[in-house]
C-alpha cells in the first residue's frame, strides 16, 4: 500500500507544471525552471504588450506576428 501511495505522489510531482511569472512557458520541475529563467537575465528585447523577452530581434519579430496581430 506505501508503494502504491509513493508511485502516485511521483506521478503527481512528474505532471505538475510550474508556469514562468514573466511569459507563457510551463515546466514539469524546478530545475528546468531555474534553467528557464536564467535566459531571462540574457534576453534583451521585450515585447511591450506580454513582456516576453529574446535574445534577437528577429524572434521578438516573430512573436509580434504571431501572437498580436
Amino acid at each position: 500500500m506505501q508503494a502504491d501511495l509513493d508511485a502516485h505522489s511521483t506521478r503527481e510531482e512528474c505532471t505538475r507544471e510550474i508556469e514562468c511569472e514573466i511569459y507563457e512557458h510551463k515546466t514539469s520541475t524546478r530545475a528546468h525552471m531555474r534553467e528557464h529563467m536564467k535566459r531571462h537575465g540574457e534576453e534583451k528585447h521585450a515585447c511591450r504588450v506580454c513582456k516576453a523577452a529574446y535574445k534577437h530581434i528577429s524572434s521578438l519579430c516573430s512573436h509580434y506576428g504571431q501572437k498580436h496581430k
